[in-house]
């Protein structure tokens, strides 16, 4: 029904095999999509008639859910001529360095205030004063997987969404000697499920215990 309503990007009859589509895969990985999480993903993406559903056939783990749903959200983002000014590449570390600055350091909290982004995580982002700085965030954060309360508070509209970032961004940057004992801090709950659902799990291992 969700994906009825939300499909107005096709015609009936390609809405209609897109629906049996996504309840093939669903039915075929009921320990993944019981969650409705997992099936709001997998039915988000679905409305998008370019997405290739196929690549849940074969490889159906939730790390490839969540891999595949935060590309093609940056994928349409990047589609919008406002946000060429930033690259894709730029703003995903940038939401990498923020989850995993709040998963280390600020309890594994999953909203903040703008304020509160630590200037290092905008070492990319040069500014001058304060303004110059809630413009840039506002702009990183806007269209994002990030969700915006009232003012300059933001947060994951769901604890997985920053326990996977937080695991690509681990993955992405092998930890030097000074940072071993964060990733150990970092390596629990949603996140060491995440880094272990990776399809690269066994190089994973070599750094992360």
């Amino acid at each position: 029904k969700y994906l009825k309503q939300a499909g107005d990007r096709m015609d009936s009859r390609s809405l209609t095999e897109r629906v049996a589509k996504t309840n093939e895969i669903a039915d075929a990985h009921v320990n993944l999509f019981k969650k409705p999480v997992h099936s709001k993903i997998l039915t988000d993406l679905a409305t998008d008639p370019e997405f290739d559903l196929a690549l849940f056939q074969d490889n159906s783990s939730r790390w490839n859910l969540y891999r595949e749903f935060v590309q093609s959200l940056y994928n349409r983002e990047m589609e919008k001529p406002v946000r060429l000014s930033v690259s894709q590449e730029k703003r995903l570390n940038f939401l990498g360095e923020l989850s995993y600055w709040l998963w280390v350091e600020y309890g594994s909290k999953i909203s903040f205030s703008v304020e509160q982004i630590p200037n290092r995580i905008l070492e990319d982002f040069p500014f001058e004063d304060t303004d110059e700085k809630k413009a840039i965030c506002r702009e990183l954060l806007s269209g994002s997987i990030l969700e915006r309360k009232s003012g300059d508070i933001f947060f994951f509209g769901h604890r997985s969404f920053a326990e996977y970032l937080v695991a690509d961004r681990l993955l992405r940057n092998r930890p030097d000697q000074r940072s071993h004992h964060l990733y150990s801090k970092a390596y629990r709950d949603g996140v060491r499920e995440f880094l272990l659902d990776a399809e690269y799990a066994r190089e994973e291992a070599t750094w992360s215990r």
